[in-house]
């Protein structure tokens, strides 16, 4: 009986990894870089990626200390520009970090409150101290409204500028 070999056999990514001998990550990214080969439904084309990735080895083996220095260089630049986009990634998600826009639109929307409550506070104390012949008195009034704007515009409120996180979790979806 003769064994036909089908060029176009398909196969899972772990599958593909135990029989080359790698990481599920490192084969995507291998995919990513075009090594690994895929057909147009997403599937891992086994032939074609197993004499691929042979062509890559034999490559780099064939590629001068320098060249692989440099190629190894790129790697890991690559990775920890990687690592930072992921803690850019979850910083922004635990409200660590906002983006200038939403910062802007907070702070336009604080200043404006605070600018309205600054402006009501004479027609608001003006009732309370007409009939008050007492300095003292007077004084404490004002300062506790004052003190009252103050501690409101004091109080940060992270969830002011949380916002749809949704395309940190496409860009996940990417990566992968």
């Amino acid at each position: 009986m003769v064994n036909v070999i089908d060029f176009d056999e398909t196969t899972k990514l772990k599958e593909l990894a135990k029989v080359i001998g790698l990481s599920e990550r490192h084969l995507q990214r291998l995919s990513q870089e075009g090594i690994i080969k895929k057909n147009d439904k997403g599937k891992y084309l086994l032939y074609e990626s197993i004499r691929s990735y042979i062509n890559y080895l034999k490559e780099i083996e064939s590629t001068p200390q320098q060249l692989q220095e440099e190629k190894l260089k790129n790697e890991i630049e690559y990775l920890k520009t990687r690592d930072r986009k992921e803690n850019i990634k979850i910083k922004i998600l635990e409200a660590d970090l906002h983006e200038a826009s939403d910062v802007k639109r907070v702070m336009n929307n604080i200043i404006s409150g605070f600018k309205g409550q600054l402006q009501t506070i004479p027609y608001k104390l003006a009732p309370l101290v007409i009939g008050i012949d007492n300095l003292g008195e007077i004084q404490e009034i004002i300062t506790n409204n004052i003190n009252s704007v103050l501690l409101e515009l004091s109080e940060y409120d992270r969830s002011k500028f949380l916002k749809n996180r949704e395309y940190v979790n496409n860009d996940d979806e990417e990566g992968q």
